[in-house]
């Protein structure tokens, strides 16, 4: 039955970008979340949206900061540190 219940868990980022923070490196992300989504799903998105931005701008390694949750609209708020 949890096998049913993943194909319904969502995560989005609409149009969300890596948005630079005033600390070099540094940057914010939000994925937003639906359907039963976990940290865990929303989690599993960031990473792959950060292992192609990271690429994208020279970066080989990340680490998130922090995350932080929003009830409306549900989702998380990443805070994560590229480095090279």
């Amino acid at each position: 039955m949890l096998h049913i219940f993943r194909r319904f868990t969502t995560t989005a980022t609409w149009g969300q970008t890596f948005k630079p923070t005033e600390t070099a490196d540094v940057f914010t992300f939000k994925v937003y979340t639906g359907g039963g989504s976990s940290a865990r799903t929303a989690d599993a998105r960031m990473a792959q949206e950060a292992a192609v931005f990271g690429k994208s701008q020279g970066y080989t390694t990340y680490k998130v900061v922090q995350r932080k949750f929003s009830f409306f609209p549900s989702g998380y708020k990443y805070t994560v540190q590229f480095a090279r």
